[in-house]
């Protein structure tokens, strides 16, 4: 991220996803890299089964996929991994973000994880995760319930990450605060003091105060300056 807190300009999206049996999912996830610039390039993980059913309404999706997206020019890379090889497909998912990442002016990422097997949604969440941390401002995760597309939710993984590092640094009271805030959707000062008092945490409001403020300069919370209500960060489109 630059100094001024802007992501850096790039080039476009390179999505990567599952191809399962529906390529609908997919299309969601490329409307919305769409949305916010021009798509390079899609790079697919299929599931090499051996199951001749399975890979034949893999393939028939897969087709689908390609043919709708001739016209856009979009490039489309197949990998085929065996879904029980965690670890070598972690491996193989990570090195092939790095090199869009890596690429000559750049790419951002929008991880697809609403589609396919889920051995090979788990490998490809996982090795976004495992992207240098300076990275994960360029990446973008997107989900969405089964067959309510209109929920779905694109959330940038440094925004992830920030809440993980709070969850992860034995902090109590500051994982309480998060679990109040998740709980409401938004308090003030007043009322996520009350809360918390509510439930065994007593903390006076000016070290309360002094806690919510380094969280919303972490970029963990913020704060509606007009209502003075504290909020988990928004994701980009819920």
């Amino acid at each position: 991220m630059e100094a001024n807190g802007q992501v850096p300009v790039r080039g476009g999206y390179s999505i990567h996803a599952v191809i399962g049996f529906d390529e609908r999912p997919i299309l969601h996830c490329l409307k919305e890299a769409l949305g916010r610039g021009r798509v390079d390039k899609l790079v697919l993980y299929q599931a090499a089964t051996g199951d001749p059913t399975g890979e034949r309404r893999s393939q028939e999706a897969l087709d689908t996929l390609k043919s709708l997206l001739a016209p856009l020019g979009v490039n489309v890379e197949v990998h085929k991994l065996p879904p029980r090889n965690l670890p070598g497909n972690i491996v193989a998912m990570y090195e092939l973000v790095d090199r869009d990442l890596s690429a000559p002016g750049g790419m951002r990422i929008l991880a697809c994880l609403a589609s396919g097997m889920r051995p090979l949604v788990l490998a490809l969440y996982t090795a976004i995760l495992a992207q240098p941390e300076e990275r994960h401002d360029l990446i973008e995760l997107c989900v969405e319930p089964e067959g309510r597309p209109e929920e779905r939710i694109v959330q940038r993984l440094s925004d992830i990450t920030r809440l993980t590092t709070v969850l992860s640094s034995g902090d109590h009271l500051q994982v309480a605060i998060l679990r109040v805030l998740g709980s409401l959707g938004g308090a003030t000062l007043s009322e996520l003091n009350r809360r918390l008092a509510e439930e065994g945490v007593q903390v006076n409001r000016s070290k309360l105060y002094r806690v919510l403020t380094r969280l919303v300069e972490k970029g963990v919370l913020e704060k509606d300056e007009t209502s003075s209500v504290y909020r988990l960060k928004v994701s980009l489109k819920q």
